[in-house]
């Protein structure tokens, strides 16, 4: 019965860690997992949607809702197992968002051919970290607090112009009052070509099909849903 749900294949440490986040922060999921250890573990430890069986076959997805889905995480321990999963996903739903795991860099490129939209390497990601905490470590304590999407400090939100109520559609972000009526602010835009605005200044023209990045503190992000998008 569920629609617009998020579907995380694999229960390792990188799926667990994705359920948490899900979780705190109320967002639908449902977990596909085969070892029959996790699905023990899961039955008496968790309070979540899961379902045991195989990811890498099609019925699974669908009895998961695939069909109605509106993203899926791959996050199993085999390459091959993933690309397998992403590309029947894919079939299945060409709407899908996927994002995937790769723990080899050269799956990289077979995951975005089988119709990955994003490919992550938890191991360069890592470094890069590592790497960038020796000269900017106050950067990285930000994005540390940033990333904890749970903590209710500081959010990142991303939403779709189409999503925004009728008055706040073809303005300027000086003209939406964004910041005057919920405290958030928009700190980058997305066009439909691809390209990136950063830190956009308050005369800036919000077109049609842009994503607006939004930041704010939990308050900030719940009050910007109810004044400024239709679902509000």
């Amino acid at each position: 019965e569920l629609s617009d749900h998020i579907i995380v294949c694999g229960f390792g440490r990188h799926g667990q860690a994705i359920a948490q986040e899900f979780m705190k922060n109320e967002i639908p999921f449902v977990v596909i997992e085969s070892s029959e250890q996790k699905i023990s573990d899961m039955q008496v430890q968790d309070d979540f949607l899961f379902l045991e069986g195989n990811a890498t076959h099609d019925q699974t997805l669908i009895e998961a809702g695939i069909k109605n889905a509106k993203s899926l995480i791959v996050t199993m321990g085999d390459d091959a197992d993933n690309v397998f999963v992403t590309l029947s996903a894919r079939q299945l739903n060409p709407s899908l968002r996927i994002i995937s795991r790769a723990i080899d860099q050269f799956s990289e490129k077979k995951l975005k051919r089988a119709g990955a939209n994003h490919v992550v390497l938890p191991e360069r990601l890592g470094g890069f970290y590592m790497a960038t905490m020796v000269e900017k470590p106050d950067v990285i304590e930000f994005m540390s607090l940033v990333s904890k999407m749970g903590s209710g400090q500081v959010m990142f939100e991303e939403f779709e112009t189409s999503e925004l109520k009728e008055a706040y559609q073809g303005k300027t972000i000086l003209e939406m009052g964004i910041r005057g009526e919920t405290g958030s602010n928009i700190i980058a835009l997305h066009s439909k070509e691809g390209n990136y605005i950063i830190n956009p200044g308050p005369e800036t023209f919000i077109g049609n099909d842009m994503r607006l990045v939004v930041l704010g503190n939990r308050f900030q992000m719940k009050k910007f849903r109810k004044v400024m998008l239709k679902e509000g």
